[in-house]
């Protein structure tokens, strides 16, 4: 049974290591297509972090800033909800798990 435990697992390592390399990546492109107004492309972008944000993430000091950040910017895009608290984002579940 010890062959299936994920704890200490070098590929689920490597895995939490690459998505906070995707996660840099593509929050780097979601800003540069929110500031040059490509809401769509921004969308398309935010769409592909929520998938990464479920599975594990490296932890690292601006994870939880970066997250923050994205939520944000949905909020603002999606622009009809901006004093509306959203609970069921893979954004704010990924909060909770980088605190």
């Amino acid at each position: 049974m010890a062959s299936k435990e994920t704890i200490n697992n070098p590929r689920t390592h490597v895995e939490s290591v690459v998505n906070r390399w995707l996660v840099d990546y593509y929050l780097s492109l979601a800003i540069e297509f929110f500031k040059n107004e490509q809401y769509s492309d921004f969308c398309a972008v935010r769409d592909v972090l929520q998938h990464v944000l479920v599975r594990p993430v490296e932890h690292s000091d601006t994870m939880q800033t970066k997250i923050v950040v994205l939520h944000f910017l949905s909020m603002i895009n999606q622009g009809d909800r901006l004093g509306e608290h959203v609970y069921n984002t893979a954004f704010t579940v990924s909060l909770y798990v980088f605190k």
